[in-house]
């Protein structure tokens, strides 16, 4: 779970504040201060002119005090529920990326090691070129999956890798709609992530059975892909001053 720090909780906090109303709010506060420290023991300008004071008074009162009931109590209580939101979700959002960081890295190197990370999102004709050499049957991945000690077919592996990264994503906007978050753009950004193409090689995969069939005919959605997830980091970073640790190709 991700700590979020005071420094970050209070810089969501400014982010949610109708900041130009409430310096409209400032300014009618500071005239009401003026008013009454400095105009109030002169003689009434017009008849009815202590009358429209007491009014203007009254309103910059009501102003003030809803001013502060909702910057504290509705965007307070909006600022909790993406806290929540964000030391949940962020974990898997980041498990996400490094999965399909690994998966690039298996693609285009044949194995994966922590210390040399593949270009992310890759080029299309990167992905391509190396995916044009794998067969959906070569049951020679170089990658076991720590619940298994058998060797996965690329038919499997992908199958495999596509439905634990939809599971992921299925989660976190679990967590959205759970804490009731109220960021549209991020809600966006997560729908078409899952609405990716790649995400449709589950249904199409167990489908074939040519032998020489290549993985290369998916590579752009597989490129499509990185890109919705790299917005979906992008987002993340922007609104919660969160990092990733991974070197995303600009």
């Amino acid at each position: 779970m991700e700590n979020v720090t005071n420094r970050m909780a209070i810089k969501l906090y400014l982010k949610r504040i109708p900041v130009k109303f409430t310096l409209m709010v400032l300014v009618l506060f500071a005239v009401f201060v003026i008013k009454i420290t400095y105009f109030d023991f002169l003689p009434e300008l017009f008849q009815g002119a202590n009358k429209l004071g007491m009014v203007f008074e009254s309103a910059v009162l009501a102003l003030v005090i809803s001013t502060i009931f909702y910057n504290v109590v509705t965007v307070g209580d909006l600022v909790r529920k993406e806290k929540a939101f964000l030391e949940q979700s962020f974990p898997k959002v980041r498990q996400l990326v490094q999965m399909n960081i690994a998966f690039t890295s298996v693609i285009l190197k044949g194995n994966y090691t922590s210390e040399s990370f593949p270009q992310f999102p890759t080029d299309l004709e990167t992905l391509k070129e190396s995916m044009s050499a794998i067969n959906y049957f070569e049951r020679n991945t170089p990658v076991c999956y720590a619940d298994s000690m058998l060797a996965y077919d690329w038919r499997e592996y992908m199958n495999e890798h596509v439905n634990k990264s939809k599971e992921l994503c299925n989660q976190i906007i679990e967590m959205y709609s759970l804490f009731r978050v109220e960021h549209k753009e991020l809600l966006s950004r997560l729908s078409d992530f899952k609405n990716s193409a790649f995400f449709g090689l589950v249904t199409k995969v167990y489908r074939i059975k040519v032998q020489d069939h290549k993985i290369s005919m998916y590579a752009k959605d597989f490129s499509e892909y990185q890109h919705e997830l790299r917005k979906v980091v992008d987002l993340y970073s922007d609104s919660y001053d969160v990092k990733f640790d991974v070197p995303f190709r600009g």
